[in-house]
């Protein structure tokens, strides 16, 4: 198997065959799961005849979520060589702000994880996808904090120099997860009110937090142990 990525536009639209979207919902990844499997995948599938490869992600990620109001963006265009055989898909991120029902489709279960769960579908070509969408978001992200470097800092070293499963902003607030020492929770934020959504995800796995400012931390471990 071969994997080539392409910078938006390189593929033309007729060659598409699927979308594929790796989804947030308060901090935490969206994951499906087909009725005919025992493996967790991300929402996708494939294009309609002369259906726009953007209409299908935003149809695939309704269909197999039930994602009612979100915010969708173009990572990159990929193909997938097997046996000589090439499929074009392309790659997005979404950050999902309501959930509604699940509609009646061949998805049986949508869960939400912090980081990619082991029991995978598609083992082989999910997480290089991952690493792709979060080699994107921490170029997003890194541009956002940079704008106040030295107060930043530590929180841009992070991401720079270890493993991270995780990214969530809103506005000009961020909160990252990654792995060091232990599983660590960064967050820089000015606002409160952007401070609140970016903590809806935190829960009693959340142990080590850094770059907290003292306003943040009562309400962090607020009815934590």
């Amino acid at each position: 198997m071969e994997i080539k990525f392409y910078r938006i536009g390189e593929v033309s639209n007729s060659q598409f065959n699927f979308a594929v979207i790796f989804a947030t919902y308060k901090g935490k990844w969206i994951f499906v799961r087909h009725e005919d499997r025992n493996t967790w995948e991300v929402p996708g599938g494939h294009r309609e005849k002369n259906e726009d490869i953007n209409v299908t992600a935003s149809r695939e990620l309704f269909e197999e979520t039930g994602a009612l109001n979100y915010e969708i963006e173009p990572v990159c265009d990929y193909s997938v060589t097997i046996d000589e055989v090439t499929t074009f898909g392309r790659l997005l991120y979404a950050k999902v702000n309501e959930m509604g029902p699940l509609p009646d489709s061949e998805i049986c279960e949508v869960s939400f994880f912090k980081m990619m769960p082991d029991n995978l579908a598609y083992a082989d070509v999910q997480p290089i996808l991952l690493r792709k969408v979060l080699d994107f978001l921490s170029g997003k992200v890194l541009k956002l904090l940079e704008k106040d470097k030295t107060r930043n800092i530590n929180i841009i070293n992070f991401i720079r120099n270890y493993p991270i499963y995780n990214i969530e902003s809103v506005g000009d607030s961020v909160l990252v997860r990654g792995i060091s020492d232990e599983d660590w929770v960064y967050i820089s934020s000015k606002s409160y009110d952007e401070f609140f959504q970016l903590i809806e995800g935190v829960d009693e796995e959340d142990k080590c937090f850094a770059v907290i400012e003292d306003w943040m931390l009562p309400h962090i471990v607020k009815n934590k142990k």
